[in-house]
């Protein structure tokens, strides 16, 4: 099967022009009998991954508010990230007074900027579910709205992505912006999902930030221990005293989904939340991926990325630990062919993606002929990715 071409980069002009018309299971790629109950045992027609909420979102702020937001700006233009004051409504619900700022960096340049919002108090802002921190996130490098949806639904299989996330068309100022993605906040998630959380932290390249604590915890404790691990001389020690400080299943999960997705941008979009028994000292992350609006691209920073035949743009310190500790990376490998075959096949990825068109046309029917197209594309470049893969794998 021949896969489209795409493009090598993004231009914010030709994509906004279109776009305005769990809980944690060990081992769980080990023995993979849960992971099918996730991935193939529900109904997508059914799923949540696929569908668009019938009831917008609809926020109000002041009008030189809405101007400034309006402007394109530059990544690093701070000025639209400051707190303002207005008003959300969803659905039928009675609006509600919230703080909101723009959000992300190169989404930016966008018109339609995505938005982190705090409420004063829980809305039904998700059919059914009260959130009061979530972020709006305007989808601008996908002008078909369904790529990043999509693979958070694949991690979701995977126990890889607590947050509670829908497509939603969002109005601003009574200005129709659209189709956007509702997703709760990160951390609120993580906390939600984990309460015996005690430390969120986001992966970098060569360092990690810290997101929240709880009170008396050093956040930062054990990654150091993480960090001295990775610089072990012996493999098998290494790999060990790693296993003990990190779910390793989870880890080569996300390096695995980021393989068969192509998504070219790492640095940044993984976070480790630190669970801790009572009493424990020490604990053990946790894997969550975050951000894919980089799918089926060349690596963004193809100076930073160590190349492997099995992987696509793994540029930070943990992703290079597995790769070059035989003990894990044997592990990735079992990991990404159990994926290949039997987590993700195609025939689960053909059904999400027909789901995710059929609901997205109903919501934005003027984009069903190019969404169709960009769907099946999409799907062929999956199903060709997974054929290399496969061929790679019987290499090692």
């Amino acid at each position: 099967m021949t896969a489209a071409p795409r493009p090598t980069a993004k231009l914010a002009t030709a994509v906004d022009a279109v776009a305005y018309g769990n809980r944690s299971t060990p081992g769980r790629l080990a023995g993979f009998g849960l992971l099918l109950l996730c991935a193939c045992g529900a109904t997508d027609g059914a799923d949540s991954h696929t569908h668009v909420a019938a009831d917008p979102i609809r926020i109000v702020v002041a009008p030189e508010v809405r101007a400034q937001y309006r402007q394109s700006r530059g990544i690093d233009d701070k000025s639209i990230n400051t707190w303002e004051t207005g008003t959300l409504q969803f659905g039928k619900e009675p609006p509600t007074s919230c703080q909101l700022h723009a959000r992300g960096r190169t989404t930016k340049q966008f018109a339609r900027k995505s938005y982190t919002l705090k409420l004063l108090a829980k809305q039904p802002v998700l059919p059914g579910k009260k959130l009061r921190r979530l972020f709006l996130l305007n989808l601008g490098f996908d002008p078909h709205h369904f790529e990043m949806r999509f693979a958070y639904s694949c991690l979701a299989d995977f126990d890889l992505f607590p947050p509670r996330n829908q497509l939603v068309r969002l109005f601003v100022n009574n200005d129709d912006e659209g189709i956007y993605l509702l997703c709760e906040r990160h951390e609120n998630a993580i906390r939600r999902a984990y309460p015996d959380v005690v430390a969120i932290l986001r992966c970098q390249n060569t360092k990690s930030s810290l997101k929240w604590a709880a009170e008396g915890i050093n956040g930062y404790e054990t990654m150091a221990k993480l960090t001295s691990a990775m610089e072990l001389d012996d493999a098998e020690q290494r790999a060990q005293t790693i296993e003990t400080l990190i779910d390793v299943d989870g880890l080569t999960a996300w390096m695995a989904c980021n393989s068969l997705m192509q998504n070219a941008d790492t640095s940044g979009e993984l976070f480790l939340y630190e669970r801790r028994e009572p009493g424990q000292k020490v604990g053990r992350f946790g894997v969550m991926g975050w951000d894919y609006d980089d799918l089926m691209l060349p690596p963004i920073h193809p100076d930073k990325i160590l190349e492997h035949a099995l992987t696509w743009a793994s540029e930070i310190d943990l992703e290079k630990a597995v790769l070059k500790t035989e003990p894990l990376a044997r592990r990735y490998r079992q990991t990404l062919h159990r994926l290949l075959t039997v987590g993700l096949p195609q025939s689960l990825v053909e059904s999400r993606l027909t789901q995710l068109r059929i609901a997205l046309d109903a919501a934005d029917p003027a984009g069903a002929a190019d969404r169709k197209e960009a769907i099946a594309a999409f799907a062929a470049n999956l199903q060709a990715r997974r054929e290399v893969l496969l061929a790679a794998l019987t290499q090692h």
